[in-house]
């Protein structure tokens, strides 16, 4: 499986859903793949979607979270089978690793000037942020981290990380 990466003109190529699927093919392997697909079903599916975040900027497909929130039941019909589709034959289309990258600011009090004072973000499209939480829904029981790790965890703050240094 190739990977790779393209910066064009503010558009960025995510690697998440391509190193996910990999992943996913490393531990079941490739000949398995369409039993796991078995596993997306209607409820996962409209679980992941009650997931997304409300209010935020739409990515390059123009679509926003509250569009999928209220749509036609019958979308998550068509999106579980989409899913199915991908997860079976390990693909996914090339749009879904597309993304504007935007810079935030990290500190307005600090030298807005700065490079420094800024991180990036990416915006990715609605769809594949509803695939991304299949996936992690899917992998979640596999995946394992350090008790040591605070950043990018569920239930885990640096606040936890403080107390952990001071004890």
């Amino acid at each position: 499986m190739s990977i790779n990466f393209c910066l064009i003109s503010g558009r960025f190529i995510d690697l998440t859903i391509l190193i996910t699927m990999a992943f996913l093919m490393s531990c079941v392997g490739r000949q398995q793949l369409p039993g796991i697909a078995t596993m997306i079903n209607i409820e996962l599916v409209d679980s992941c979607i009650k997931k997304l975040a409300l209010k935020k900027a739409c990515g390059p497909d123009d679509l926003s979270a509250e569009q999928l929130l209220y749509a036609n039941p019958c979308l998550v019909s068509v999106l579980r089978d989409r899913f199915y589709s991908m997860v079976a034959h390990g693909l996914v289309p090339c749009s879904f690793g597309e993304g504007f990258i935007v810079p935030l600011v990290k500190d307005k009090s600090s030298n807005l000037n700065s490079i420094d004072n800024y991180r990036p973000i990416t915006i990715i499209h609605i769809i594949s942020k509803v695939f991304e939480h299949v996936l992690l829904s899917l992998c979640e029981d596999v995946l394992y981290t350090d008790e040591l790790q605070f950043g990018f965890k569920k239930a885990r703050s640096c606040t936890d990380a403080f107390f952990t240094l001071r004890h």
